[in-house]
C-alpha cells in the first residue's frame, strides 16, 4: 500500500507587481469583449481629448482599432464598456484598451 503524491512540485511564482508599463511586452487588454453596440454614433465633445498609443494592439472585433506604438488618437471619449475608451485614427472611429494609451 504505498501512496504517491506528484502535486508537491507547485509553485506561486505569478505574484509580482508592475507599477509602471515597461517595453517588454504589453498590458492585457480588458477581460471583457466589447459588444458590437459599444461604440456610440455621437461623439461626446464634452471631455473629447487626444491620446498616445505606448503600446501596439491588433483589434479582434470589428469595434476595436489596430495601431501601432506611437500612435494619436483624436476625439477620446469614456467608454460605456469599464477599461475601453471610444477614439478616432486615421478616420475611423473606434475601441482602444484604456491601458494602451496615454491621455496627452
Amino acid at each position: 500500500m504505498t501512496s504517491v503524491d506528484s502535486s508537491s512540485s507547485s509553485s506561486s511564482s505569478s505574484s509580482h507587481f508592475q507599477t509602471s508599463p515597461t517595453s517588454e511586452s504589453p498590458p492585457a487588454a480588458p477581460d471583457k469583449d466589447p459588444p458590437q453596440d459599444s461604440v456610440s454614433s455621437s461623439s461626446s465633445s464634452s471631455s473629447s481629448r487626444k491620446a498616445k498609443a505606448v503600446y501596439p494592439c491588433e483589434a479582434e472585433h470589428e469595434s476595436e482599432l489596430s495601431f501601432q506604438v506611437g500612435a494619436i488618437f483624436n476625439s477620446v471619449t469614456p467608454s460605456r464598456e469599464p477599461g475601453w475608451l471610444e477614439g478616432e485614427l486615421e478616420g475611423k472611429r473606434g475601441l482602444i484598451p484604456e491601458n494602451y494609451v496615454q491621455m496627452l
